[in-house]
Parts: C-alpha cells; sequence; structure tokens
C-alpha cells in the first residue's frame, strides 16, 4: 500500500483485526516498517517503476535522519517514529477479539537485520542510476558502522520476537550490509574512511 504525499508504504489500512477470531494477535499495522520500504523499493527498481523508487528511498532517508540516523524499525507515514503500542480497554474489538491495540512494540525493538536491507536498498538503487546526495552518503556511512558496532548482540531479528537471541538471519543480514558497504566506498558513493573497519568486522 503505497502513500504517495510521501513516498512511504503501510503495511496495512486497518489496526486490530485478529489473524483469527477471538485471538489476540490483532496488531497494528498501520506504518511503514524499514524492512518492507526496502523490500518495496527494490521491486519498484526490478519492475522499472523509478520514480516510486525515488519516492520511497527519499521518504526512507528522510526518517532515518529525522531521528539522528538511529535506525528505529518502523516510522509513521509521515517518517515520524511509530508511537510505543497500547491496548484500547474501551473498544470490544472485531468480532469481540480483544485488546484492540494502538501503537506497535516493534518501534523500540532492536533488529540488526535492518542494517542489511537498507544497504542492499541502497546498493540497489545507485546500481539502477540514481546519484545519492552528500547527506545520504553520510547517512549510510553511519548505518554501517552502527552494523559494524553492534552485529554481534542479541536482537530480535526479522521476527520481532521478545525474547533476544543470536539470529543467524541477523548475522548474514549484518554481513551482507557490511560488503555492500565496502562495494559503495569502492565505487566512490560513500566515504572510505572506515573501509578497512568494514573488512575486519
Amino acid at each position: 500500500l503505497l502513500y504517495s504525499p510521501s513516498g512511504a508504504s503501510t503495511a496495512a489500512a486497518t489496526t486490530a483485526l485478529p489473524e483469527k477470531i477471538g485471538t489476540d494477535k490483532n496488531w497494528d499495522y498501520r506504518y511503514a516498517w524499514v524492512r518492507d520500504m526496502c523490500w518495496t523499493i527494490k521491486a519498484f527498481i526490478l519492475a522499472g517503476l523509478l520514480e516510486e523508487a525515488q519516492a520511497g528511498f527519499n521518504w526512507l532517508t528522510r526518517a532515518m535522519r529525522r531521528d539522528g540516523c538511529e535506525v528505529k524499525i518502523c516510522y509513521t507515514l509521515a517518517g515520524e517514529i511509530a508511537p510505543e503500542e497500547r491496548e484500547l480497554e474501551y473498544l470490544s474489538g472485531y468480532k469481540d477479539s480483544k485488546p484492540v491495540r494502538s501503537g506497535n512494540r516493534a518501534t523500540s525493538q532492536f533488529q540488526s537485520c535492518v542494517y542489511g536491507d537498507i544497504l542492499i536498498c541502497a546498493a540497489l538503487f545507485i546500481a539502477a542510476g540514481h546519484v545519492i546526495d552528500l547527506q545520504t552518503a553520510r547517512l549510510l556511512c553511519k548505518i554501517s558502522n552502527l552494523c559494524a558496532n553492534q552485529w554481534r548482540k542479541k536482537d530480535s531479528s526479522i521476527w520481532e520476537l521478545q525474547e533476544l537471541e543470536h539470529y543467524t538471519y541477523s548475522k548474514v543480514s549484518c554481513y551482507m550490509a557490511l560488503q555492500d558497504a565496502i562495494k559503495l566506498a569502492e565505487q566512490g558513493h560513500i566515504e572510505t574512511t572506515w573501509i578497512d573497519r568494514w573488512k575486519r568486522e
């Protein structure tokens, strides 16, 4: 679902619709996940929809810069940090499927796999012929350094689990992030200052 005023892609237009009637797995998906945005941008590029890819990439980089380059997992369609999850106890829910939720707990999770999504997306975006500005180049360097600093930590990974673990998926994603960071630096798209460090990691 593409929100054309900002270029963001939302996971859903609804909240609190249960996966199964009567259960509590009824999440608020009215936000844009960084991972989903990256996959959507890649799909646009592969389909030849370069204007849509440009709009999505611009939204993504603006949202991350607004937060001081500390990557969050999901944002509002306007690019602000998605609110924390809260339960609306005064609502009965769809066919009495409680609780009704607003906000999403993933917003404050640490998911190191997102670094891979961002750098892989950026590399494909540039390979498609787009030129990034200095601010975006610096943002990608900061994200690459975050990845180098944090890839050894436990995280919630793509499954957004509450229990932090060392997930193989996240480790491989971080490896791919640093590989693409090295490639982008060698090609002159981002600074080479930290390239040796990225290679060591």
